[in-house]
């Protein structure tokens, strides 16, 4: 039997479950007297069990009819078979079924029956509903006295945009004995106050205490009282300075640090200080001091790329890219993948990630197509809010473990004319709102911290305005019609680049042109990758007031938003590294974690003649050099900012190659490695396993107008290892396998009709092993295309739910959107 754990949450971090009279209770209280607080809402995230709070502010929650059913049991009553729901009823007994979303909101009761003894096919179209879309969902099975707890997820139909059926599927549940922290969560609640998060270990008898609440008028009175005695203090330079980003590197010395600035950064440059956990907490505590020395000591926010994972640091966990996370359609895994984020980055001082990105890609021209999650906006709102709750600690900044996101890049950066990074997207406005801006709206809700504007154009009614100085899509749609209240930040050295320039100066005209433009369309803080230009960037800042290019009103607005953030994380509390949280970095639960998402986010694309899954007893020669690369299968964003492909394991400070891993799980005895494929012809292997793909790259290096698997590019590497293979393969019997890491669907069209299996393994990060689990059988896929798969380069691009965006030459593609194959059907 696979071995796949896929009950909600568990398939990531497991739970003991309760024996019968286990009790979870507690007082809860207001935070100014202690007075109790009745009629309070508490309640267990994943079990969904609720209690009300009484006069005396007191609740309990009995969790004896919550005990899961084991898979055996779960399968027996209940199962999955031929896009039907399979009811096994051994007495009369009804049965109901009530569908949830990841945040224990009911979304309908799918069925309600009363069924005789026997079996029962329930079609799963009576149980998918109209306007759900494609996501992770939980459904509550009442069936006679037992209680069971199943995950729905996408079966690969098309989703129409708003009103779309996606066809789903029941799995069953499995328990594990193991457990992590944050497995389960308390959830406290009362209009007017504030919503309180506790983490539960354990489904044991336990006594939470007093759960202080506080009043969301108060809070947020509080805190802009603050910002306005703050706001009274500070000079015009001081506000300036808030309103800049300057690049660490570029800060060499204590004396430097003039100015109290607002943001520090970290770009893509190799470290000058020890590139360990222990060595950037050092650094980062340091600029922190510094920043903090100079009035009016307000701690500054550092921030860094942390697009999968922590990876500029060696040692850090490395998960799968976003396509990878997309095809997951877990979004209880990638809350989870954020919670770890935030929790490797906090604890070396980092309190903002640019991440997530939610770009909707609609051309695989893009380099940056392994940002995003998908080609539709379901799936990056689905995934990007889960990525915002796990990163900003489930709507509470606060925790020490928590750090502020960064939603990127606003608005329609995956819709570019060929593709082309910063190029420019031509939509209507009513396109543009469909296609780009839900994501957006979505994680507005979720309470995002900030959003950066991307380097590219929007073309509408016949005007073109860069997106970083476009205060229609800002400041109209995003801060005034969601009254979104965080913080806008551009990109590097945007502002200059909306412009065309080449610099930042001080002379008025400067001021004039580019400087009030931004500030004047929603930026907040400018990223600013030379020292001098950020201090040039403040007087300009300074001139602008003076000169009434910018308002005092907007400047003031500008800082009002960075210091919201920064009071909602208590950051006056804990401005430096969390050293309690340094051990975790990296660590096997991490790493567990991350491998998971491996297991999920593979698509098997072919499995002909039963090539899949090997066997210990299979002989077989693994062929490729990205076999053994962890460069390659980390990709871009990883230690520096294009990634490596020779990247080794120490370099990276851990994990497992894919070779490595097929040897652990596999018998490593009955394996052998030719990386060139030189021996194959007198090789007695009867499975060749070839790992071929695209060198790492980032941002506009990775735009390739032509992403065929072939040799004419050097972003495509040893393509020419198939013909060997199967050559090799023709006449011997030999079965071939083909491993390809990508960051986006190639044209394979050639490749995939010379192979016995075909795999997209994406950019799986640091966990190897998890290729290797699911290719021996362990776990079975679950992964399903959130791309559809051009078969020519001429149909790029080709894209689920088109909305008047461009389109390519049309016809049938290689695979549809939602396609992935298991090992039953």
């Amino acid at each position: 039997m696979y071995k796949r754990l896929i009950a909600l949450f568990l398939s990531v971090i497991g739970l003991c479950f309760a024996a019968s009279g286990q009790i979870i209770s507690g007082r809860v209280v207001t935070g100014s007297s202690s007075t109790p607080v009745a009629d309070a809402s508490v309640s267990l995230r994943v079990l969904g069990k609720t209690a009300t709070t009484g006069t005396d502010g007191k609740f309990s929650i009995n969790l004896a009819s919550s005990v899961l059913q084991s898979n055996k049991d779960v399968i027996s009553p209940l199962k999955y078979s031929k896009s039907s729901l399979i009811i096994t009823s051994q007495v009369a007994e009804r049965v109901h079924i009530d569908v949830y979303n990841l945040r224990g909101e009911k979304l309908y009761a799918a069925l309600d029956n009363f069924y005789s003894p026997g079996i029962h096919a329930v079609p799963m179209s009576s149980i998918a509903r109209s306007g759900v879309g494609n996501g992770v969902y939980l459904a509550k099975v009442n069936k006679g006295n037992g209680r069971y707890i199943m995950k729905l997820t996408p079966a690969g139909a098309s989703v129409t945009f708003g009103s779309g059926v996606a066809s789903m599927f029941l799995s069953g549940t499995a328990t594990t004995s193991g457990r992590t922290h944050n497995a389960e969560v308390l959830i406290v609640s009362k209009t007017n106050y504030q919503l309180r998060t506790l983490d539960i270990t354990s489904y044991t008898t336990q006594d939470m205490g007093d759960i202080v609440l506080s009043t969301i008028a108060n809070d947020s009175a509080l805190i802009e009282h603050k910002i306005d005695s703050l706001l009274a203090l500070m000079s015009t330079a001081q506000k300036a300075a808030q309103m800049t980003q300057v690049m660490n590197n570029t800060i060499k010395t204590k004396s430097q640090v003039t100015y109290n600035f607002g943001s520090i950064f970290n770009g893509g440059e190799t470290p000058s200080y020890t590139n360990t956990p222990a060595g950037w907490a050092t650094r980062l505590d340091s600029l922190q001091s510094w920043t903090m020395s100079v009035a009016p000591g307000i701690p500054m926010i550092y921030g860094i790329d942390a697009v999968h994972g922590n990876g500029k640091i060696p040692g850090s966990t490395i998960f799968p890219h976003n396509i990878g996370l997309g095809c997951t359609h877990d979004t209880a895994l990638v809350e989870q993948v954020g919670r770890i984020t935030a929790s490797e980055c906090a604890a070396v001082g980092v309190h903002l990630a640019f991440a997530p990105c939610v770009a909707v890609v609609r051309n695989e021209k893009w380099g940056r197509t392994y940002e995003g999650f998908g080609e539709t906006p379901e799936i990056n709102t689905q995934m990007g809010t889960a990525f915002v709750r796990g990163l900003q600690g489930d709507g509470d900044m606060s925790k020490s473990s928590a750090i502020a996101g960064c939603v990127k890049h606003y608005l329609g950066d995956g819709g570019t004319t060929d593709g082309v990074n910063g190029g420019i997207t031509t939509l209507t406005e009513t396109a543009m709102r469909a296609l780009h801006f839900p994501p957006y709206i979505a994680c507005a809700k979720e309470k995002m911290a900030s959003i950066m504007p991307s380097y590219n154009s929007w073309s509408r009614n016949g005007t073109t305005i860069e997106e970083t100085i476009d205060s229609f899509a800002i400041i109209g749609m995003l801060e005034n019609e969601q009254k979104w209240d965080g913080f806008v930040i551009s990109d590097y050295d945007a502002i200059p680049q909306a412009f065309y320039a080449q610099d930042y100066n001080s002379t008025s005209d400067y001021q004039r042109k580019y400087v009030a433009p931004a500030i004047n369309a929603g930026v907040d803080i400018a990223m600013i990758a030379n020292y001098e230009d950020a201090l040039q960037y403040i007087k300009s800042i300074q001139a602008s007031v003076d000169s009434g290019y910018v308002k005092l009103t907007r400047l003031n607005d500008a800082v009002r938003r960075i210091l919201r953030i920064k009071f909602r994380m208590h950051l006056w509390d804990h401005p430096k590294s969390q050293s309690t949280l340094v051990s975790q970095v990296g660590d096997s639960t991490h790493r567990a974690v991350a491998r998971a998402a491996v297991r999920e986010s593979m698509v098997l694309l072919k499995n002909d003649n039963s090539a899949l899954p090997l066997t210990s007893s299979d002989k077989i020669v693994v062929v490729g050099p990205w076999a053994d690369s962890m460069g390659a299968q980390c990709g871009g964003w990883t230690i520096g900012w294009q990634g490596v492909s020779t990247y080794s394991v120490s370099d990276v400070g851990g994990g497992e190659t894919i070779l490595t891993g097929l040897k652990t799980i596999g018998n490593s005895s009955n394996i052998t490695y030719d990386a060139k494929g030189t021996n194959l012809s007198s090789s007695s292997a009867t499975k060749i396993v070839l790992v071929l793909g695209e060198i790492p790259y980032a941002e506009g290096v990775g735009d390739f107008s032509n992403p065929a698997l072939s040799n004419s590019d050097s972003l495509i590497h040893y393509a020419d290892l198939v013909d060997l293979c199967y050559n090799a393969a023709k006449n011997s019997g030999k079965q071939v396998v083909i491993i390809l890491i990508s960051g986006r669907p190639l044209i394979i069209t050639d490749q995939i009709a010379k192979c016995d299996a075909f795999v997209a393994a994406w950019l799986p990060g640091s966990e190897g092993i998890g290729v290797a689990d699911v290719l021996y059988g362990n776990y079975n896929f679950t992964g399903k295309l959130t791309h559809t798969w051009p078969k020519t380069v001429d149909q790029i691009p080709i894209n689920t739910g088109s909305l008047g965006d461009a389109t390519g030459a049309g016809g049938t593609p290689l695979f549809e959107y939602g396609y992935g194959l298991t090992y039953t059907k």
